[in-house]
């Protein structure tokens, strides 16, 4: 129980002590966007609050296999699609 309270001061505290404060602000310009959105998804994980698990239990396992098996045939054929190859720039 101790640690659902924790990871529950946790969560609150990121998300309303930091992104609902100039904080924010502070802590993008140091970090850069991408950087502090990846913290920001890690310490979610961190206190418990971003699982994938239950999710899958919630929504079933079909769903996530047909969404990545979608996102991989979609970047395959991008070209062909949609007339601009995923290749990088030089």
């Amino acid at each position: 129980m101790s640690s659902l309270i924790a990871a529950t001061v946790f969560f609150l505290l990121i998300h309303f002590g930091v992104s609902g404060t100039r904080l924010r602000d502070v802590l993008v310009a140091r970090m850069g966007a991408g950087f502090y959105r990846g913290a920001l998804v890690f310490a979610a994980i961190a206190a418990g609050r971003n699982q994938f698990l239950p999710a899958v239990r919630e929504i079933g396992i079909l769903r996530p296999v047909i969404a990545i098996a979608a996102f991989a045939v979609i970047m395959y054929f991008h070209g062909q699609l949609f007339g601009a190859a995923l290749t990088a720039a030089s």
